[in-house]
Parts: structure tokens; sequence; C-alpha cells
């Protein structure tokens, strides 16, 4: 019998690189990726995707079509949200890989904000977003998010060992694509012959309209969406805010906002890298 449950988790964090990761690896003869890149199976408590595969059954559709390869793979970044996961993860499938790429945490902010912004999660003004964060009245908090990562990172060690967690630096991924995919290929004991086309992937956009995105978020969208989802198989592997979406160049962060957040963060940037360190 074909074992289609899925062995290679990449975890995140986000805007790091994990779409072209993906891509990258699904190209390779050995691996298999599932259909959507982030099902969000085990993220049972989240609920701001239109996309989501909480349902086992529909989760394991997603592997149907594994034949003989030796990785079988899905990325969801949700998955280094909440330190249940990596449990969760476990039960599932113990002798799991995982993978997770860091960068620098004032970065990672930035660049998360205008994800969630093409995606009608949050207000366009980053400054704006940033003081109704600390109010407590948007459905995300960057920094308790990003603070967080280390402690989750720290319990996918303790549960699945070093030895299967493998932490990759961002910079290094963004200077030299190839010698950090043989890295990879190489924690994951398959073929480092294999090299793809080194495309980008996930790349800065913003909505064309910041309305429409908007209401994509709404609650009789999203049930529409399940439905649909059901009814057509296949439809749950599509973006829905993709066709919004327009490229645009990131402006640099203000640097009022740059210092305040390096001091808020300076204690994470320590502990990311640390992690690294442990490569």
């Amino acid at each position: 019998m074909v074992n289609r449950k899925p062995n290679l988790f990449i975890v995140g964090t986000r805007k790091t690189g994990t779409t072209s990761l993906y891509h990258y690896l699904k190209d390779h003869p050995e691996v298999f990726m599932s259909a959507a890149k982030e099902p969000h199976f085990f993220s049972k408590n989240l609920n701001y995707h239109i996309h989501l595969y909480h349902n086992e059954k529909e989760y394991m559709s997603l592997f149907k079509e594994v034949t003989t390869e030796k990785i079988i793979g899905e990325a969801s970044t949700s998955y280094l949200d909440n330190e249940n996961i990596p449990s969760l993860i476990s039960n599932f499938q113990p002798d799991s890989k995982i993978i997770i790429i860091l960068r620098d945490p004032v970065e990672l902010i930035y660049s998360m904000h205008f994800e969630f912004a093409f995606r009608g999660r949050v207000v366009k003004d980053f400054k704006e977003e940033l003081e109704i964060q600390k109010n407590g009245d948007s459905i995300i908090n960057y920094i308790d998010l990003i603070k967080n990562i280390p402690s989750v990172i720290n319990r996918y060690i303790e549960v699945f060992g070093n030895e299967q967690v493998y932490i990759m630096n961002y910079e290094n991924f963004k200077k030299d694509n190839q010698t950090e995919f043989i890295k990879i290929l190489r924690f994951l004991e398959v073929s480092e012959k294999f090299i793809p086309e080194f495309k980008k992937y996930n790349t800065s956009s913003k909505p064309k309209s910041f309305l429409i995105a908007r209401l994509l978020n709404l609650e009789i969208i999203r049930l529409i969406g399940e439905t649909v989802h059901r009814l057509i198989p296949g439809t749950n592997n599509y973006d829905p805010f993709s066709w919004n979406s327009q490229p645009f160049e990131r402006t640099e962060m203000p640097d009022d906002l740059r210092s305040l957040l390096e001091e808020e963060l300076k204690d994470t940037r320590i502990k990311f890298q640390s992690l690294l360190q442990k490569d």
C-alpha cells in the first residue's frame, strides 16, 4: 500500500520564501508537495482563511496522487503560531521533518503587514495598524506573534529532536538559492542532483481594491467559499484574493518606526540568531 501521509512540514515563518521553497521542492522527482500549498489542517482555530482543510478526509485528498515519492509535504505558515501544533503533527506523523525559515524580526513584521493588508485583514497604513494592534482592536498582533515564535520553535525541537528540524536563514536563502536548497535536499535525504529554476514566488502585491479585499473577509463570503469548495473539487486550491492583486514596490520603513520596533524586538532578534546557530 502506498503511504500518502505527509512527512514534511514547512511551517514558516510568513514572508520568508516558503512559497518559493514549496515550488522548488514540488518539482523534485523524489518529493510530492500537496496540491494546495497551505491547507492549515493542524491550525484548528484558524478562521480567517477562505480555503481551509480542517476535515481529515479532505486534507488527505491533497496527497491522493502520491506514488513512489520519498518525501510528502505541505507548507502552512500558521503552524508556527501555536505551541500545541508540534504535538498535533507528531501524533499524526511522528517521523516528520520540519523546515523553518527565519528572517530579521523587524523586517518580518513590515513584510507581514503588507501581506495582511493585501488580504484586507488590517488597515493599509503600517503605523496606523500598529496603533490599532497596540489598543487590541485588530485580528492580529504582529509583535506578540513574532515574540512567540522562538517558544514554538523550541517546542518543535523538543517534540521532534534536532535531527528532524531544519532552521534556515532567509537572507542566506535569498542571496544564494542553490547552496541553501542543496542543504535542504541533504536534510531531506533526497538526490542533490536536481536543481530547479529558481523563480520568485509570492512577491509583494497590493489589492486593486482594498474594499473588495475587505469584503472577501466577511463571514458570509467565507461560508459561501466553503460550500463551493465542498461541491466543486479542486476549487480549494485557488486563492480568491489573487484576481484582486497587483504588484508594487514596497517603500522603506520610516526610521522612527524601525527604531521603535528594533527596541521592542531586541530580545527576539537575539533568540532568532541563537536558533539559527543551532543549524
